[in-house]
C-alpha cells in the first residue's frame, strides 16, 4: 500500500493505493497520528486506488476517524468503489463513515 499525502487549504488529503491489510493499516494509523501531532484536524481519505481492504483495514479507518473526532476534527472519505464499496456496504461502514463521491465534494465547508 502507498499513501500519498497532499494539502488543500487546511485539509490533509490522503490518497491510498493498493491493498490495506494489517501491515498497511498500521502504516495508515501512523500517518494519521503524525498529522494529528502536527496539528492537522481536517482530513479527506481518497480510496479511489484502493484495491482491497481487510478487517484490520476497516478497523483502522474507524479507529482513526474516532481519534480525529475526539480532537474536534473531520474525517471524510471519498471515491469508494468496486470491492471496497462492497465491503463497506456489507460491514455497514457506508452508514457509519461520511462518504462522498469526490475529493472536491469531501472537502469541509
Amino acid at each position: 500500500m502507498q499513501i500519498e499525502t497532499s494539502k488543500i487549504d487546511q485539509t490533509v488529503v490522503l490518497a491510498i493505493k493498493g491493498r490495506m491489510d494489517v501491515i498497511a493499516a498500521m502504516q495508515y494509523e501512523k500517518t494519521i497520528t503524525e498529522c494529528l501531532q502536527r496539528g492537522d484536524r481536517q482530513f479527506v481519505v481518497d480510496l479511489d486506488a484502493l484495491d482491497y481492504i481487510s478487517s484490520a483495514g476497516l478497523r483502522s479507518l474507524l479507529t482513526t476517524a474516532k481519534k480525529i473526532k475526539e480532537v474536534k476534527g473531520t474525517a471524510n472519505f471519498c471515491n469508494v468503489k468496486g470491492v471496497v464499496q462492497e465491503v463497506f456496504a456489507m460491514s455497514g461502514f457506508d452508514s457509519i463513515l461520511p462518504i462522498f463521491k469526490s475529493v472536491k465534494d469531501a472537502l469541509p465547508g
